[in-house]
């Protein structure tokens, strides 16, 4: 709140942070984000998760419909280095770095997912 001098513009509000890893670790916080989202459910062609075959684990990998790819192409060219929060219910249930612009509609979001927590990650996308 002090980055903001104390008040939350009317375009963005604070929401909790909330990520239970298949370890049982439960990670909370609190993070500032916009209100109006970037994308929902209805522009996914799909989400699903993929084993990284270099390092091993998952990763999550999105294709977004054309239209949605062009404006995420814009937000994440002016964004890069910043988080992306994943919003369900009120909940940011990830928020990955935006580590450049992403042209074409093709995202993967990393974490280190074991494969259950990058499945449990896509459903949710897909069904929220």
């Amino acid at each position: 709140m002090a980055s903001l001098g104390g008040k939350v513009p009317p375009n963005l509000e604070i929401l909790k942070y909330s990520e239970r890893r298949t370890s049982g670790d439960t990670t909370q916080g609190w993070y500032v984000v916009e209100k109006t989202p970037i994308i929902t459910r209805s522009d996914l062609q799909y989400a699903r998760a993929e084993p990284v075959i270099y390092r091993g684990g998952y990763n999550v990998s999105l294709k977004l419909r054309p239209r949605a790819a062009e404006n995420f192409r814009e937000w994440t060219k002016a964004n890069s280095g910043n988080y992306l929060a994943i919003v369900l219910d009120g909940v940011v249930i990830s928020a990955p770095v935006v580590k450049g612009e992403i042209p074409n509609g093709d995202v993967i979001i990393e974490g280190d997912f074991t494969k259950e927590e990058a499945e449990n990650l896509s459903v949710k996308m897909r069904r929220n």
